[in-house]
């Protein structure tokens, strides 16, 4: 695993988060119950500029941009008995981390090449900004995290589907999802013929037009660390007839 740069400690960024959050919360509180107290005292005509105007719901997180996305500093992390974030990172199924995320002002989980991107250029030493360095190096750490996708084998055919909602998981199987007013903004599909699944098979054996739709670069333009050794990329497929969404893990 690639550790966290020098000067930027994950937990003291989400301490410091969720102090920001407190603060506008209580801000938010103390200005409704001025407004109580005036309404009470039967202010019908004071001039609603000297209220104190109620703070507008923000983002849980700050956002730090890379090529035209936003993408939270770090994934969420389950919180201990003393309400202070634990290492391991938050888990949830594909359509609640969805939902949660579109609460906290957010649109989408990341599409994979997003995130493989990110990813390679830290490999590659070419990210400049500090946030960015600290959101690739965290994705790296605890539980993986869903990505913008969802794949289903059908034979030596699989269908990528990118920009995706309207998956459920069944809540009777395990790692099992069902279309529930699926949508995709596009699919794609690919000859996986002699790919075998459910198991991990490495990156060099898929077709370049699924690493180029996936990690966003030919395999042969991907980071040494991606194409060879022990964090080499692989990809676990469904077995046939199956959806499933797409993690990083």
């Amino acid at each position: 695993m690639i550790s966290i740069r020098s000067g930027f400690d994950p937990d003291k960024i989400i301490a410091q988060d969720q102090a920001r959050q407190a603060e506008e919360r209580k801000a938010a509180e103390a200005a409704a119950r001025q407004r109580e107290i005036e309404e009470k005292k039967g202010r019908k005509n004071r001039n609603k500029t000297h209220a104190a105007p109620a703070t507008p719901p923000a983002p849980s997180v700050i956002a730090a941009p890379y090529q035209g996305i936003l993408f939270e500093p770090l994934a969420l992390r389950a919180m201990d008995e003393d309400d202070k974030p634990k290492i391991l990172k938050e888990q949830f199924t594909f359509d609640k981390s969805l939902a949660a995320l579109q609460q906290r002002g957010f649109e989408r989980h990341p599409s994979p090449a997003e995130v493989f991107s990110l990813l390679a250029d830290n490999l590659e030493n070419k990210l400049t900004d500090p946030m960015l360095k600290t959101i690739a190096e965290d994705m790296l750490k605890s539980y993986g995290e869903w990505l913008d996708m969802a794949v289903e084998r059908k034979g030596d055919v699989l269908i990528a589907y990118f920009g995706v909602s309207g998956l459920r998981w069944k809540t009777d199987k395990y790692n099992e999802y069902m279309k529930d007013n699926f949508n995709a903004d596009r699919e794609q599909q690919f000859n996986i013929k002699d790919i075998p699944s459910p198991q991990y098979v490495d990156l060099a054996q898929f077709p370049d037009e699924f690493t180029q739709a996936v990690y966003g670069r030919t395999f042969a333009a991907l980071p040494r660390e991606m194409r060879e050794g022990n964090r080499r990329a692989q990809a676990y497929l469904p077995g046939d007839g199956i959806i499933w969404p797409v993690g990083r893990g």
